[in-house]
């Protein structure tokens, strides 16, 4: 590997998910794990479990850096490429590796072959009242359902609504950050 190669390794981290008509696609991502880090995904899995949307529960490999990438979705930017290449629509249901995606009830298997998966997931909109596989799964139906009615209008409302829920995430996120900064430096 040459060092061009090595150094773009470190900055860039790229894995295959399922896109449009069931085919994969290689997804752009800033790298927030040791590189070499995601063969352990089900290892982990089994130890620590996941969180409501697929997530590792404190996962052991982010590292202190990449914390703070994913915790603002700055680790997402790459995925531009993916979107100015079509493998992906700015809203639609996440990408999913392909392990995952056979883990999907069937009829979620069908709807997602028919539209690009999207940079913000169509789940944000549901984001607060999400609680477990069968509440993410249900809030994707509901995403496809009113799509084949409207698919314009309906991606234009869930893009809306997606925002103002990221919007009081990162706010909530930036508020607990400067929360932990000021108390653990009291005297600056």
């Amino acid at each position: 590997m040459s060092l061009v190669d090595r150094v773009l390794d470190t900055i860039f981290f790229t894995q295959e998910r399922v896109g449009l008509d069931g085919k994969t696609f290689t997804i752009y991502k800033f790298r927030t794990m040791e590189r070499g880090k995601e063969n352990e995904r089900a290892a982990l899995l089994e130890i620590q479990g996941r969180d409501k949307f697929g997530y590792i529960i404190d996962d052991p490999r982010i590292t202190f850096f990449g914390g703070y990438l994913r915790m603002f979705w700055i680790d997402e930017l790459p995925q531009i490429m993916n979107f100015l290449k079509r493998d992906m629509n700015l809203i639609g249901p996440r990408p999913l590796m392909p392990e995952d995606y056979e883990e999907l009830p069937p009829d979620l298997k069908e709807k997602r072959k028919k539209v690009r998966p999207g940079l913000i997931p169509v789940t944000y909109v549901d984001y607060f009242s999400i609680k477990s596989d069968e509440d993410r799964w249900e809030s994707e139906r509901g995403y496809f359902n009113k799509r084949e009615k409207n698919p314009q209008l309906t991606d234009l409302w869930y893009l809306a609504r997606a925002f103002t829920t990221i919007t009081k995430i990162a706010k909530s996120n930036f508020t607990i950050e400067m929360y932990k900064w000021t108390n653990s430096y009291p005297y600056l």
